[in-house]
């Protein structure tokens, strides 16, 4: 069984194909790689870790790759989106209480509060909130937290994701995702791939092998994930390599592994910080996929005078 094949030079480590330049939505299928504009690479400051079975493993690998960037001066703002096991403040010893959106405006606490600073200077959203949340607080409470969430956007260089319900992929660009070996939770794993992968034009997907016995196996499973969403979808996505490592116990992720996922975000990181004010910002579009750009009666009230 070959390996699978590398599109351009290898510069971002060992098993991650550098294809950045190579993702071909349907819309783009035939046109060359260099004929690709260079800003149309990476125009948004998000990206998304999915483990759909494993979410005591998903927070380990966000949280790891978002100390190790902080670790290498890329700023980071980690969102803890995966209410299955909100643990990501546990893991980085951060003692913090997890309330909704609408608790930070109560008189203990400031707006501002719902963002708090770990080791390292790791920014990170505070956990248990849920997204519907949002829906039911006064749009002036709504318009400040969101003008807060954007100001501290502005301050960082990337946002990770930790995510698992489907809310937030109309405004995700990118997804990186853990793809069990086994036929039945691949199977399982490519529906929500497919899924997001359709849902626009320009997204980026990354595989992340997990309990294949070696990396020829990791490469196998690969090769069948990658023909099927390339197939439905038009995207080849690029591969990060066997996040199991086989020489330690289930849960030690493989060095390896992660080295090829830090490269590639760290690359995008230091690109967003280039383009500054230029770059999309996430809580922005957020903001307009919640409805917080819904008009008041006043407001409209004020429009028709």
């Amino acid at each position: 069984m070959q390996k699978p094949k590398r599109l351009g030079p290898k510069r971002l480590g060992t098993g991650l194909e550098d294809i950045s330049h190579y993702f071909i939505s349907h819309n783009k299928r035939g046109e060359e790689p260099s004929t690709l504009r260079a800003d149309s690479l990476f125009q948004y400051s998000a990206i998304s870790i999915v483990d759909i079975f494993d979410p005591y493993r998903g927070a380990i690998l966000a949280t790891k790759l978002s100390v190790e960037l902080c670790k290498n001066g890329i700023k980071v703002l980690l969102i803890d989106a995966d209410i299955r096991f909100p643990g990501i403040a546990f893991m980085l010893g951060i003692s913090i209480p997890g309330y909704s959106f609408r608790h930070y405006f109560q008189d203990q606490y400031q707006p501002s509060d719902i963002i708090y600073t770990g080791p390292y200077g790791i920014r990170l959203l505070a956990p248990h909130l849920k997204i519907n949340d949002a829906c039911s607080m006064k749009v002036s409470d709504l318009s400040l937290m969101f003008e807060i969430l954007v100001s501290a956007e502005k301050e960082i260089d990337i946002i990770i994701i930790r995510q698992f319900e489907n809310i937030l992929q109309p405004i995700i660009d990118e997804a990186i995702f853990v793809v069990p070996a086994q036929s039945t939770g691949m199977v399982r794993t490519y529906r929500v791939i497919k899924t997001f992968a359709r849902g626009g034009d320009g997204k980026k997907v990354g595989i992340i092998i997990t309990g294949a016995k070696d990396e020829p196996a990791a490469a196998r499973a690969y090769e069948k994930i990658s023909k099927c969403t390339e197939n439905s979808s038009g995207i080849r996505p690029f591969f990060c390599g066997n996040l199991s490592d086989v020489n330690k116990e289930a849960l030690s992720l493989n060095p390896s592994c992660l080295s090829n996922i830090m490269a590639h975000i760290s690359e995008i990181s230091l690109y967003n910080r280039e383009k500054g004010r230029e770059k999309r910002l996430f809580f922005e579009r957020l903001q307009y996929l919640m409805g917080g750009d819904s008009l008041t009666a006043e407001e409209v009230n004020s429009l028709l005078v």
